[in-house]
């Protein structure tokens, strides 16, 4: 394949079924494609949009009419831009609704938390760094689940107090394990 052919002789011999020809528009358009993943911030998902953007290029090649006013190299981005406005809207619906069943669940379930071999050792240590009622709170909330409207009816106390409460018990518990408290013998 000469590198010297132009596009439109390209898209001929590929809708003629040369394989090298779609290989060739391949390494061609493969730092548009590279280049658009990461305007895109889809990089952490690259194999999956690489191999989407190529279905697209295969696409196109098949779409493209010469009659057009644009040339294909504009063709395939218009398409490819619009493939990942597509994929980015399809994944912040499945992340809305994600979100939704989650919060879903943890407002309505009051199921106990699964205990692992060193879970009282954990209880023991972050009781020692909260107080009473804040460790009876984030016990309530992250081990067991509890809704935020159950606490505050429990509590007495609004939803902003609990959520305050909860947002200084998971500090405290942080800056417990943090590594960067302990020195090189594993003390704070």
């Amino acid at each position: 394949m000469h590198r010297y052919q132009n596009d439109y002789e390209i898209i001929y011999l590929i809708r003629e079924g040369d394989d090298n020809a779609f290989q060739y528009m391949v390494s061609k358009y493969h730092p548009l494609i590279a280049k658009t993943i990461r305007k895109f911030h889809l990089a952490y998902m690259y194999e999956d949009i690489y191999q989407d953007s190529l279905m697209c290029l295969h696409k196109s090649i098949f779409a493209y009419d010469p009659a057009y006013t644009k040339t294909f190299t504009r063709y395939f981005e218009m398409n490819l831009t619009r493939m990942f406005i597509t994929t980015i809207q399809r994944l912040k619906r499945k992340t809305w609704a994600h979100e939704m069943q989650e919060d879903s669940l943890i407002y309505n379930c009051h199921a106990n938390a699964l205990k692992g071999p060193y879970f009282d050792a954990y209880l023991e240590e972050i009781k020692a760094c909260l107080t009473p009622q804040e460790f009876e709170i984030f016990c309530l909330r992250e081990l067991t689940s509890a809704s935020i409207q159950f606490l505050c009816e429990k509590f007495g106390r609004t939803e902003k107090s609990i959520y305050n409460t909860l947002y200084r018990a998971k500090r405290k518990i942080k800056a417990l394990y943090d590594t960067n408290n302990f020195d090189k013998a594993g003390n704070f």
